[in-house]
């Protein structure tokens, strides 16, 4: 059976680096607007992955565009007696797809005109 996934989006928020035993897993999510402008939604996706040391989450910033690639994971619990589903991404490669400066470009586009001068 083949298990394999990319997805592409921006980071919803900083990425994280938990300890969980003996492992460093990186935890992230991912946004994906999906229909017409101005019908848009919004779709959400988790990812984790294995990682060697945490130098990596210095340059996974929130509004981050990546592709990441893996297989999907389905997990189930239990949270204040509510059975909770949801499937994650067990990252293998990500990809980072716009150059750091496009990514400073586009926060300096975010003046609204009324703070303009002229």
């Amino acid at each position: 059976m083949i298990n394999q996934v990319t997805l592409v989006g921006r980071l919803t928020k900083n990425a994280e680096i938990k300890k969980v035993g003996e492992n460093l897993i990186l935890l992230g999510s991912l946004a994906q607007n999906v229909g017409k402008k101005g019908e848009e939604k919004a779709y959400y996706f988790d990812f984790f992955k294995i990682v060697e040391n945490d130098k990596i989450v210095s340059y996974l910033k929130k509004g981050t565009l990546l592709a990441v690639s893996g297989s999907l994971t389905y997990k189930e619990k239990e949270i204040e007696k509510k059975h909770i589903r949801y499937y994650s991404v067990r990252v293998t490669s990500i990809d980072f797809l716009e150059p750091k400066e496009a990514a400073k470009k586009e926060e300096a586009q975010e003046i609204k005109e009324e703070d303009l001068p002229f």
